[in-house]
């Protein structure tokens, strides 16, 4: 008898086409030094996740809708991330990473006040106290290809998501919920 699917409900930055362009571009030198069994993932997949909400056996449509409503009172403005650093987790997770040698305030901020919101609205986040902002590009990557200068891929970001994620036949699938625009800058 088959697994009933796992959902995962999480708010998330998601890079628009461009930005994922170039970042592949960026990639590709690095795809032919990792090890064999290393899984890239697939551009369309990419984010960075602000506040994971949880995996559940069925999808859970009360605690999106509740998530949505504390989410539409972010009034957090529009940034830009400069993605120029290539990370590792080890252990377990074995994810190589795309991340910022340096975090802008605006995205901290943006995370707090989500944070914020989804707690005073009763929404639970897994693990509220970390956050390591990054893009996972792989995973099964048993140690990080050799040191590789980055050039820096430059992220407008104007809006945030709620994303639901399950499996299906074809692989992992994520639906974008809802998304808000974050405020014009200054």
């Amino acid at each position: 008898m088959p697994h009933p699917p796992t959902y995962r409900l999480f708010f998330a930055l998601v890079p628009p086409a461009a930005v994922r362009a170039e970042i592949a571009s960026v990639l590709a030198p690095v795809w032919p030094q990792l090890a064999p069994g290393a899984r890239r993932i697939a551009a369309a997949r990419w984010h960075l996740t602000l506040a994971f909400l949880g995996s559940f056996r069925a999808r859970p449509t009360l605690l999106a809708e509740r998530a949505m409503a504390a989410a539409a009172a972010i009034e957090s403005p529009a940034f830009t991330l400069s993605l120029d650093h290539l990370g590792h987790f080890g252990g377990r997770t074995r994810v190589l990473w795309l991340g910022m040698s340096v975090v802008p305030e605006a995205l901290v901020t943006l995370r707090a006040e989500l944070v914020g919101g989804l707690q005073a609205g009763g929404v639970g986040v897994d693990r509220p106290a970390d956050f390591a902002p990054h893009l996972t590009v792989a995973r099964g990557v048993a140690r990080p290809p050799p040191e590789h200068a980055l050039a820096p891929v430059a992220w407008p970001v104007g809006d945030f998501a709620l994303l639901l994620s399950h499996q299906d036949r074809g692989g992992i699938i994520y639906e974008t919920l809802c998304r808000w625009a974050l405020a014009a800058p200054g």
